[in-house]
């Protein structure tokens, strides 16, 4: 079993020169602990950092190392890493923060762990994550000596990227979502571990237990740096839904979804409410779709929501949609499904609130506000996209707005768990069962194939998502090709000349 650590930390002469002073003190222990730290943001590329440091959860970790609080001070005391005291722990927000020091920032050298004991605590706790994923073996199956990464072409985009947006700031990414500037040595260092655990072979898959969706090395990669694998020699292509949370948000716009919901909730499935159409009874499969929703909703949310307040939000999204502005959903459904929304919306703030110098990215943002900021972010000054969303779509923002008033991280939650739904059980396993020597990974919510077999990705998607959301989808394919790294840094060495 292999470890990441720093480039030129010798433990053992470490431990020679300043012999460890505290019982049951293990060379494997340390290495783990640091190992940890290195890689936590690899494996979960969501995980929220804080200036370059990251939460180390004391809760996981002491079941591995019972007494890894020793072993952390052991690495402090001796300049391996040092702890940010200032942001201290936070019970509910995050754990305690931890950075390796300039000395120990390269990060790749690998470690053999060898105490018996910590191994076999290792496999058994990494098999319980696998255990989840063992129902797709459909997708697992993929990870194999086949997928590969042209490491050199990576690590040498990588070193001219840093160069570049190390020694000029206004070249750096900015994340839509944090509003924040992204930090180069974050993106630098966990790229190159992503691309160095595919070229190693190290695979990865887990499943969310909150929002099911599929984990893996493809999904924690930067977009750019996908454009370096091949699958048996061959290019990959990636279909994806365009705009895909307000896409599936039309769902939750949807009466007939809320009274399918109610009659779960009532636990009277046969029984028709006054008012429902019978064709929507044809559309079995609706109700299992559904009922699996509540299922999953229900189990990683008992403790935030009460049954009562489940209850209150269909009632309360029957009346809003039973009186929704006709043509307001419509537009929003037909740019929507047309992939033209933040187009659309660019468009609308520029004529209505003579905004000319806002660009796409603004349009990208007042949705993302919209869909995922608390409801009482509103009143922020940096809210102005969220507000300029709701007076074009004020109908729509009251349903999302709702919904978030029940719990207000149950909106993306419920739109992801849709998402994973529809592709992994749905769309996933229907191309599997009929392309079965297809290569087929996903993106949550994107399907990839090699070239040569994008129409069949298109054709499944379009049927499966029309036939569950009531609407055709607007698909977009990309094919990921190696010079697009280069045309990624002829960009950046334009921004420099400009």
């Amino acid at each position: 079993m292999k470890l990441i650590l720093p480039f030129g930390l010798d433990l053992k002469a470490l431990e020679k020169a300043y012999p460890p002073k505290f019982n049951a003190y293990k060379t494997d222990k340390l290495a783990y602990i640091l190992h940890t730290i290195a890689t936590i943001p690899v494996y979960n590329k969501k995980i929220k950092l804080f200036d370059d440091y990251v939460p180390l959860s004391s809760k996981l970790l002491e079941k591995l190392v019972d007494n890894y609080a020793q072993h952390i001070t052991y690495a402090i005391q001796h300049g391996i890493i040092k702890e940010n005291t200032s942001a201290g722990y936070k019970i509910g927000e995050h754990c305690k923060l931890y950075q390796f020091t300039p000395a120990y920032r390269h990060l790749g050298a690998t470690y053999e762990l060898n105490d018996f004991c910590l191994k076999r605590k290792l496999i058994r706790f990494y098999s319980q994550y696998k255990q989840k994923s063992n129902h797709y073996p459909y997708l697992n199956k993929w990870f194999n000596s086949k997928l590969k990464i042209d490491y050199d072409l990576v690590l040498s985009f990588l070193e001219e990227e840093w160069y570049y947006k190390n020694n000029y700031p206004f070249m750096r990414d900015v994340s839509l979502v944090k509003q924040k500037e992204k930090s180069p040595f974050q993106q630098f260092t966990y790229s190159k571990l992503s691309a160095q655990f595919l070229h190693t072979g190290d695979f990865m898959f887990t499943v969310d237990n909150l929002v099911h969706r599929y984990h893996t090395n493809l999904t924690n990669m930067r977009g750019v740096i996908r454009n370096a694998l091949t699958y048996d020699g061959k290019q990959l292509v990636a279909v994806d839904i365009s705009n895909s949370q307000p896409y599936l948000s039309l769902l939750l716009l949807d009466v007939h979804f809320w009274e399918r919901f109610y009659q779960i909730l009532a636990e009277k499935p046969k029984k028709c409410l006054k008012n429902s159409e019978p064709r929507d009874y044809s559309r079995l499969f609706l109700y299992k779709f559904i009922k699996e929703i509540d299922r999953r909703i229900n189990k990683g949310l008992k403790k935030e929501i009460q049954a009562s307040s489940v209850i209150m939000l269909v009632e309360s999204m029957l009346k809003l949609l039973n009186t929704m502005d006709e043509e307001e959903f419509t537009i929003y459904r037909d740019k929507v499904c047309k992939g033209e929304l933040y187009d659309y919306l660019l468009l609308r703030f520029q004529e209505h609130y003579k905004l000319y110098t806002i660009s796409r990215d603004d349009a990208k943002v007042a949705v993302l506000q919209a869909f995922f900021s608390d409801n009482r972010y509103l009143t922020q000054p940096q809210a102005k996209p969220k507000l300029m969303f709701k007076q074009e779509f004020g109908g729509v923002y009251q349903v999302l707005a709702t919904i978030k008033r029940v719990y207000k991280e149950l909106l993306p939650i419920l739109l992801q768990n849709i998402e994973s739904y529809l592709v992994i059980e749905i769309i996933a396993k229907r191309i599997s069962k009929e392309h079965p020597e297809m290569p087929l990974f996903t993106i949550h919510d994107s399907l990839v194939t090699t070239v040569g077999n994008e129409h069949i990705l298109q054709r499944i998607m379009t049927e499966e998502l029309t036939r569950y959301v009531g609407y055709a989808p607007h698909l977009k394919t990309e094919y990921w090709l190696p010079e697009k790294l280069g045309q990624h840094l002829n960009k950046l060495k334009g921004k420099l000349s400009a």
